[in-house]
This record gives C-alpha cells, sequence and structure tokens, in this order.
C-alpha cells in the first residue's frame, strides 16, 4: 500500500489569477486548451513558474508556490508581495529551470544564493 506524501505550498494552476481577481486562463490558450506540459519560457507565452524563496509573513506567499501564466500576469498577481519585498521577482522561475535553480540557491556567490539570503535577513528585521 503506497501513501501519498501531500502537497503543501502549491496553488492549483488556473485559480491563482481568478482569486486575485485576474482572468483566470491560468495556462489555457484562447480555444481553451491546455498548453503542453513542458513549455518555453518567452515573453508573451504562458507557462509555470515557480517561487524558489523563503515564505513570507502573515502567508503572504508561501515557499514552492507555482503559478500559471505570463510573467508579466504573475507579477501582477504578486504585487502586494513584490511592492513589500522587491526580491520576489528575482526569486520566480520557470519550472523547466527548476532543478537549476535549486543548485543556484545553495550558492551565496549567484543572483538567486545571495537574493535568497537577502530576503531571509529581511524578514527578520
Amino acid at each position: 500500500m503506497s501513501t501519498r506524501k501531500p502537497q503543501t505550498g502549491r496553488k492549483p494552476a488556473g485559480k491563482t489569477a481568478k482569486a486575485a481577481g485576474g482572468t483566470g486562463t491560468g495556462g489555457n490558450t484562447a480555444q481553451g486548451r491546455k498548453t503542453p506540459g513542458k513549455a518555453v519560457a518567452t515573453a508573451g507565452t504562458a507557462t509555470v513558474y515557480m517561487y524558489v524563496g523563503p515564505a513570507l509573513p502573515r502567508g503572504l506567499l508561501k515557499a514552492n508556490s507555482m503559478f500559471t501564466g505570463t510573467m508579466e500576469s504573475v507579477l501582477q498577481e504578486l504585487e502586494p508581495a513584490i511592492a513589500r519585498y522587491p526580491l520576489v521577482k528575482r526569486l520566480l522561475v520557470p519550472v523547466s529551470n527548476l532543478a537549476n535553480a535549486k543548485m543556484q540557491i545553495r550558492d551565496s556567490g549567484t543572483l538567486l544564493g545571495h537574493s535568497y539570503r537577502q530576503l531571509a535577513d529581511d524578514m527578520k528585521k
């Protein structure tokens, strides 16, 4: 008998924009079909992004939250978090680059690593 590990910190694709007052299309094409699973992060195309930073206070943004849409729509959805913590913008990565991003976070000499630690320090103040 196998047990499933609960997936915490994830938002269902397509519901994040709707909950924030957006269109709620989240990854759907104009014809109403889902986009292919492996998306390339280019400007103007819908893809899946993950926030790889620490959880923000008061439930503002959970660690490892996923968002579907263009980068512009995701940034618009995260406007309250970005206004308070501008480094959130640097910690949004396409899931196609997730493994590389996780390795960079462990290295303090990279932009992602520095941003993660700086954001964690800013939250302690």
